[in-house]
């Protein structure tokens, strides 16, 4: 949403059964139902409004019923895996690459049930900061995707089915990616998340870090350990 305020935040969620959208707003009722007047007036769409404080907005999307409670999740070991694919969009969705999207999801396997895509939105206030003032780069993007999948051990059919999804779709909307979504299957991941950014990135790790203590599997290498490139 280049041209929207920069106190609205929304995303638009597409599932094998359903979609909607979400989002966050500060300010009053009627200034959000003015802004979205447009698209109700498109029919087959209802608004459904719930004030709330910062902290309880929080609480409703992580979601979580307290802050106790996300608390005790953290020491709780989860019994079902996840994994999350993204991109960064910065050209309008062809036609032709959202009837590839519809396509699989309604192609999905059987058993999975707990896919979803998220179309994060971005401009406004993230596009006021140059690409190049922080590490994340990618501020011109239009929205961000995320392919989330949920599966239980033993189930290769849904994890084969999300990966040729995902990259089916990037064929259409090119290479970039967000960091937070760390995703194994990035090979050339510090181009992805970073973009030209990475080889100053590799600079300053380098400075710092140069016996690399601070690492992980897609961390920034010290120099000599990435083939550094530009988008």
């Amino acid at each position: 949403m280049p041209r929207a305020p920069d106190d609205i935040s929304v995303e638009l969620v597409m599932a094998k059964d359903n979609y909607f959208i979400i989002g966050l707003y500060i300010g009053t009722v009627k200034e959000l139902t003015d802004m979205f007047d447009p698209v109700l007036k498109l029919g087959k769409s209802r608004l459904e409004v719930q004030q709330c404080t910062f902290m309880e907005s929080v609480l409703h999307f992580a979601p979580l019923g307290s802050i106790e409670e996300g608390m005790k999740q953290l020491t709780q070991k989860s019994h079902g895996k996840l994994i999350v694919k993204s991109s960064v969009v910065k050209q309008p969705i062809s036609l032709e690459c959202m009837d590839v999207m519809i396509e699989h999801i309604r192609n999905a396997p059987d058993g999975t049930t707990g896919f979803k895509i998220q179309f994060f939105a971005y401009g406004g206030a993230i596009s006021k900061i140059a690409s190049r003032d922080t590490a994340f780069y990618h501020r011109d993007g239009l929205f961000s995707l995320q392919f989330l999948l949920r599966w239980d051990e033993g189930d290769k059919e849904s994890l084969q089915w999300v990966r040729k999804f995902y990259n089916h779709v990037v064929e259409y909307v090119g290479p970039c990616a967000y960091a937070n979504y760390g995703d194994g299957d990035v090979k050339d991941y510090g181009r992805a998340y970073y973009g030209d950014n990475w080889d100053r990135l590799i600079d300053i790790k380098t400075k710092y870090d140069p016996h690399n203590f601070f690492n992980y599997e897609q961390s920034v290498p010290v120099r000599g350990q990435y083939n550094v490139s530009k988008f």
